[in-house]
């Protein structure tokens, strides 16, 4: 099936989306970029697991551009952003792009991988936002 990347942060009402879809399917690797909490909570099989610094998450994620290079070997990778912050999401894609991996958005729904096909589909926010 691929590789995975996903996040796993502070909002751990998330968790259980991002543990289905490692479930969801038969993937050769699963990378989970962690919080300490997470780290320290989540026991997943087959799942490698790397520890990010929530007091620098740009440097700490970003940081794994040289992993990600000897260790996905894939041209791509499915990655998942349910959990996390932007600062975090923005660093774990620059570091996966970094890397020279492409990456496709995936969630699971009704237990089937989903890829985001956002330019397939005419985009109705839920809630407008005022500024």
């Amino acid at each position: 099936m691929g590789s995975l990347v996903a996040l796993m942060s502070s909002d751990t009402k998330n968790w259980k989306e991002v543990a289905d879809l490692i479930k969801c399917s038969k993937w050769d690797n699963v990378y989970l970029i962690c919080n300490k909490l997470a780290f320290n909570s989540i026991n997943l099989e087959n799942v490698q697991k790397f520890e990010f610094d929530e007091t620098n998450p740009i440097m700490s994620i970003f940081g794994l551009t040289d992993t990600f290079k000897s260790q996905i070997v894939d041209f791509e990778v499915c990655i998942n952003l349910s959990s996390g912050t932007g600062i975090e999401h923005m660093a774990l894609v620059s570091s996966l792009l970094k890397s020279g991996l492409g990456i496709r958005f995936v969630h699971c729904e009704n237990n089937q991988i989903k890829e985001f096909e956002i330019l397939n589909e005419k985009y109705i926010p839920q809630d407008e936002i005022d500024f």
